[in-house]
């Protein structure tokens, strides 16, 4: 299929006319096959469309013309009108369209050493007339005139091209055939003042040029311009130059078409639905993301595979706006080198940034051109540089988001991250060649997780093994895998081009306080950030914070995973270690200090966090400037705790190595329960006894008694060493007396009522349960004394007197406030299902176990939920569900398998194999 748009809006098929419709439905082809191969906005193309008034129910008018138009153009299968988002899309041949057709002709015949005129000729043929003839909306009506200026240019380079091949007699006979000539082109005056000469009528040439001269006095008070006085001097004088060479002529034609590309990047692999992006791209696309992560490597990519759509030229301007070694270039500037790039003599560039803006955006209105403004600083640095027209397709690259003119210009946003690992791979291979890479499979992994997708760094990488072939990969690979000199390993040795040196410019461009923060932040650079802990490291209200990360964000030196959390990539917190404090400095000790502190004091501010409350009677109080997190319901605390685990730990650890006594008692153990609770024993006892040298330390006798509880509980369930356990809860008994505090006598109760039942000491452990809640009672807490109700409820079950155990146990879910966590709910759920299973009641017991399955789930309490499956799926079991029995019990084998608790998963495992023994299920 065929379109014209060239005169009247026509399409062909096979020879036949095709119906497209009435007028307004001809502006919509128009408009599209305008704009062919490019998305185009529904609201721009309704603009255009209804540019004054639209109508109410336009987008469904739109919708139908649209429609209609896919069902004319439906013979032709490579012509499609695609939805795209934002807007639609007419895939094309550009050949099929004149007017696309006579642009490349255009283009061709310009950059062509001979058949010059041939190409002007075939291109100027296609015009039939105005360009969308019969079609009066305004923006076509612009366009008709833009298109009217290119098909004059034409004309005009053709002239050029004939006086080139020495034709002057063609060039009279065209200027003849004109209705009149333009009195104030002086281009046009010039191709007619050479022909004339060269034609021997040296006078009729001068006279051409006294009537060009009075035109511009009279009517702009201006001379003509250097190049046509020039010119007329050779002819006054005879100047056999004027003969032999067209250089007069040639000078005053348009220059050459730009086509300022770096070369198409070398090695170039992966990233394809990001240039598939660009291909959907708006007039203006912002391509933003890290140093070092591709984006000008992608940019040319691109920009090299479409050149075809931009038969005018590609301008390319590097803005040094992150650059070690260069200032960023200031608008005007790059606006000066764009216009000598079109062809303004230095002498007639405006001397003032509106002016040079206005010019450019002149010049680029008619044409269809690629600007690529690359390594971009700011908005206000490309605002400037931004074409007027909608011909023309910008491409900005630059390390910040530009969110200030993505809003303005409404330009899409594309955002480059770290390449896959197979990307990298690939591209390792392109460069070094699969038979060296499989050659070490270990150093081939190492390599690539270590450069973490960065193409700067694989390209370093493969630079340095390319240039040293017979060093083994597993020797780069040892090279990177330490920390402390990996950035030196991807360093080119060279000031501006290295993985360093690109880091150090994005550094440097933030303001001082946000790179205080990312100094401070190399302080822990593997951390996982969330607002309050980075605003107490840096000792900075969280609003204050909160514009640091978002300039860090900006800058894509940080990266936000989740919402509200925050992380470096490893590399650039590896940059970020190399500027933070020493750690024991002043400065980087306070800082440290202030990380740990919010942890502790943020657990130590609910005094009932899961069963172990950590609650501290010395009155020592978080270091100045520290945000404190207030969780005001229980759930709240855990969740927070979970999503906290590996900062917590963290925190804890830095408290353990400056030897920091208080704040480490507070985070050792929660962590040491909050371990203890997923399952991870080992990890608990060993955070319990870091707990408890630090009470020790601190000569508080209640963190003492809590300390002895937790590390009795750890080693219960992580040695089997019932003796060593019962031995620390009887200190930490000891000690509770010896505080005179009554909450922690509760809880040193609690924890030997909780072994000794497992031990079967169950008049022992209803003794205990006894014991604290009339402590509870006295308290008068309900939290607590909901809690030693259930206690006293579970262990009078174990000893068959179900009737009181049930009683008990409901007394204490009434007993809970609101607000109480999931865990402590799930619990007394878990009780009061034990008793009703054991009471026969099954159906009861199977609603409890549902509840308390359901609880523990929603609070990720992996071991007590994987108890409650396992008692659940026996009820199932005794119900006759023997398929919902498997599921139950084989959840919770696989829950104590990933945990490697291989005592309980035994028993998930023993009970699934009665179901096969029984040939319940195969």
């Amino acid at each position: 299929m065929e379109f014209r748009l060239l005169g009247t809006v026509e399409a062909h098929h096979a020879g036949r006319e095709v119906d497209i419709g009435h007028p307004r439905q001809r502006a919509v082809l128009a408009i599209l096959l305008t704009e062919a191969n490019r998305v185009i906005t529904a609201d721009r193309l309704r603009d255009r469309l209804w540019p004054y008034d639209p109508p109410s129910g336009a987008p469904r008018t739109l919708h139908s013309y649209l429609s209609r138009l896919r069902s004319a153009l439906a013979a032709a299968p490579d012509v499609n009108i695609e939805r795209r988002a934002g807007g639609y899309l007419l895939s094309v041949d550009p050949r099929t369209v004149d007017l696309h057709r006579f642009r490349e002709l255009t283009a061709h015949a310009r950059s062509a050493e001979g058949s010059r005129v041939e190409l002007f000729d075939e291109a100027l043929a296609l015009w039939r007339g105005p360009a969308f003839d019969g079609l009066d909306l305004p923006w076509l009506l612009d366009t008709r005139a833009a298109l009217a200026a290119e098909r004059r240019a034409a004309r005009l380079d053709r002239n050029d091209a004939l006086l080139d091949a020495g034709d002057h007699t063609a060039v009279l006979a065209e200027l003849a055939g004109e209705d009149g000539v333009d009195a104030l082109d002086e281009r046009l005056a010039a191709q007619c003042m050479l022909a004339l000469y060269r034609g021997g009528r040296q006078a009729e040439a001068l006279d051409a040029y006294e009537r060009l001269r009075r035109a511009l006095a009279e009517r702009l008070g201006s001379d003509p311009g250097p190049q046509l006085r020039e010119l007329h001097r050779q002819i006054l004088t005879a100047d056999p130059a004027l003969l032999t060479r067209p250089q007069p002529a040639a000078a005053l034609s348009q220059p050459p078409v730009p086509r300022q590309l770096p070369p198409r990047p070398s090695g170039f692999t992966g990233r394809d639905e990001a240039l598939s992006r660009l291909s959907e791209a708006m007039p203006v696309t912002v391509v933003s993301g890290p140093g070092g992560v591709g984006k000008t490597w992608l940019a040319l990519r691109w920009a090299h595979g479409a050149r075809a759509a931009f038969p005018d030229g590609q301008l390319y301007v590097n803005l040094h706006g992150f650059d070690a070694c260069d200032t960023p270039t200031p608008p005007a500037e790059a606006l000066r080198r764009l216009l000598e790039s079109l062809g303004v003599p230095g002498d007639a560039i405006p001397p003032d940034l509106e002016g040079r803006t206005a010019r450019f955006r002149s010049l680029l209105a008619n044409r269809r051109m690629l600007v690529l403004l690359d390594n971009a600083r700011d908005s206000a640095q490309v605002r400037p540089l931004l074409p007027g027209g909608d011909g023309c397709t910008t491409l900005i690259t630059s390390r910040h988001r530009l969110t200030a003119l993505v809003t303005e210009s409404g330009a899409a946003h594309l955002t480059l991250s770290a390449m896959s690992a197979e990307e990298s791979h690939a591209t390792l291979v392109g460069a070094l060649g699969p038979a060296r890479l499989d050659a070490d499979p270990g150093a081939r992994a190492a390599l690539v997780a270590h450069c973490g997708g960065l193409p700067l760094a694989l390209s370093i990488l493969a630079a340095r093994a390319a240039a040293e072939p017979e060093l083994p990969l597993a020797a780069l690979a040892a090279e990177l895998s330490d920390d402390r000199t990996r950035l030196d390993a991807l360093d080119t040795g060279e000031l501006h081009s290295g993985l360093r040196a690109v880091l150090t410019a994005s550094v440097s461009a933030l303001t001082p306080q946000t790179a205080r923060v990312f100094a401070l932040m190399g302080l822990i650079p593997g951390a996982d950030w969330a607002l309050h802990p980075l605003a107490s490291l840096a000792a900075l209200p969280p609003a204050a914070c909160r514009r640091a990360v978002r300039e860090l964000l900006n800058a894509h030196l940080l990266e936000q995973y989740a919402p509200g959390r925050y992380r470096f990539h490893d590399l650039t917190g590896l940059y970020a270690a190399e500027l933070a404090p020493d750690p024991d400095s002043p400065e980087g000790a306070a800082a440290l200090r202030r990380f740990t502190d919010h942890y502790a004091f943020s657990v130590y501010r609910d005094s009932a966090y899961l069963r172990m409350a950590v609650h501290f009677d010395g009155d020592a109080g978080p270091a100045p400037d520290v945000v404190v997190e207030n969780h005001t319901e229980g759930d709240t605390l855990v969740d927070w705790f979970t999503a906290e685990y590996d900062s917590l730990r963290t925190a804890q650890s830095i408290a353990h190595d400056h030897g920091w006594q208080q704040p480490l008692w507070m985070l050792a153990l929660p962590i040491a329960y909050h371990q203890l609770m997923r399952g991870h024993t080992e990890a608990s006892l060993a955070s319990s006894r870091k707990a408890l040298l630090a009470a020790e330390r601190l000569g508080l006798q209640a963190a003492v008694s809590q300390a002895h509880q937790m590390l009795g509980l750890a080693l219960f369930s992580a040695t089997g060493d019932d003796d060593a356990a019962l031995r620390s809860l009887h200190e930490g008994l000891i000690a509770a007396e010896a505080a005179d505090d009554a909450l922690v006598r509760v809880q040193a109760r609690w924890a030997l009522c909780s072994v000794t039942s497992s031990l079967e000491q169950h008049e022992t452990a209803l003794s205990h349960a006894r014991e604290a809640l009339a402590i509870a009672e006295k308290l008068g807490m309900d939290l607590i004394v909901g809690m030693s109700l259930n206690t006293v409820g579970w262990c009078l079950a174990q000893l068959d007197m179900y009737e009181d155990a049930y009683t008990h146990c409901e007394q204490a879910l009434h007993r809970l406030p609101d607000g109480t966590t999931r865990l402590l709910t799930g619990h007394i759920r878990e009780s009061l299902g034990y008793i009703s299973s054991r009471s026969g009641r099954l159906h009861e017991a199977l609603h409890h176990y549902d509840a308390a399955v359901a609880m523990f789930a929603a609070g990720r309490i992996d071991v007590h939920l994987a108890e409650a499956l396992l008692s659940r799926g026996e009820i199932h079991h005794a119900l006759g569900d023997l398929d919902q029995a498997h599921r139950d019990w084989q959840r919770a084998r696989d829950q104590h398998r990933s945990r490697g608790d291989s005592r309980r998963e035994e028993r998930a495992t023993a009970l699934l194999a009665t179901l096969t023994a029984a040939g319940g299920l195969a």
